[in-house]
């Protein structure tokens, strides 16, 4: 499982000169012999026998202020391929139970876009790249059905969240929030996180290159990545890994977010995951084969999601703190009650 989360930048009061920062390292762990999990890795590489399925995330950094033009630098893992390699288990918090996954039949919320002239955030925006034509996928995007289960893993683990029921962290528990937002999808968050996916990347694409029309605001990124013989779907997996990090975050820093925690692991991923100003989201997804220590894995997979507006800010709340959804800007979400709209 590996997990690699990129920082946001400070922002002045125009909402320039943002330059992100990348503090949280992919950390590895290994799997048996055969099996393809991957969990982030500082800089160690990855045994030599086949890891089992392994997860790579990827969040936005942590900044002052919203961002909205500085790119930010991303920390790809350097021994690790695509999600660290690991040879353990990634994290033991368990994942959503089945009674919190949706149907293919639920509805996701979306948001359109228009055309969009990219050029004007940066030239080396990811909707502008030229295809790598050294990554061969086996599948791409994200089905509907997924798209439900990405938009209710978030939003029930955002809940958790507000309503104080998270028990763990270092120390914990984490506070209740007041003002933690229910995540919808963007369709061009997703067009922009897909279009990252299919480069087959080692890391973030650049701060100012996943920007949209569609969305005034700097844009946060988680990644997953797996080595994998099976192409069966992982999204809820993926998402619970992000949020598992809980377990390394300090209650303190909601108030004001840092880039490490006491242990010095990656936190990030369950800050991006949780940042209560954040409420779009948008994903993709690529299947391909690869080759890990003589290995070859068919069914590897690259996970992108996008967030708008960006988290994991310098200095900033993750969320105000208080009783669930009581200091709402645009109201209380309809679906999620402990959730604003």
């Amino acid at each position: 499982l590996f997990s690699d989360s990129s920082t946001a930048p400070p922002e002045t009061t125009s909402l320039q000169n943002l330059v992100p920062e990348s503090t949280d390292r992919p950390s590895i762990t290994s799997p048996p012999v055969l099996q393809t999990t991957v969990p982030q890795t500082p800089t160690t590489l990855p045994q030599t026998t086949a890891p089992q399925t392994t997860v790579l995330p990827t969040t936005v950094p942590q900044t002052t202020a919203p961002p909205t033009t500085a790119p930010q630098t991303t920390v790809p893992p350097t021994t690790v391929p695509q999600t660290t390699a690991p040879t353990t288990v990634p994290q033991t918090s368990p994942p959503l139970t089945t009674a919190n996954q949706l149907t293919s039949t639920q509805q996701v919320t979306t948001t359109t876009s228009a055309p969009c002239d990219y050029s004007q955030f940066d030239t080396g925006h990811t909707m502008l790249m030229a295809p790598n034509t050294g990554c061969s996928p086996n599948m791409t995007g994200v089905t509907d059905s997924e798209k439900a289960v990405i938009l209710k893993a978030h939003n029930n683990l955002r809940a958790k969240v507000a309503k104080g029921l998270e028990t763990q962290g270092d120390p914990g528990p984490q506070p209740a929030g007041a003002n933690i937002r229910e995540l919808v999808w963007n369709n061009e968050l997703a067009t922009v996180a897909q279009a990252w996916a299919s480069q087959c990347p080692n890391g973030h694409d650049c701060y100012n290159c996943r920007k949209i029309c569609s969305g005034n605001y700097a844009v946060g990124q988680n990644i997953y990545y797996s080595w994998n013989f099976n192409a069966s779907s992982e999204w809820q997996a993926t998402v619970q890994s992000w949020y598992d990090e809980v377990v390394d975050f300090p209650n303190t820093g909601v108030a004001s977010f840092t880039s490490g925690s006491p242990s010095g692991k990656a936190i990030g991923h369950y800050t991006q995951v949780v940042w209560g100003e954040s409420n779009e989201i948008g994903c993709g997804a690529i299947h391909y084969s690869t080759v890990l220590n003589g290995v070859t894995y068919p069914q590897s997979k690259i996970y992108v999601c996008n967030y708008g507006k960006a988290g994991n800010f310098l200095n900033q709340p993750l969320y105000t703190q208080g009783p669930a959804a009581s200091q709402c800007l645009n109201g209380v979400s309809t679906t999620y009650p402990d959730l604003c709209a």
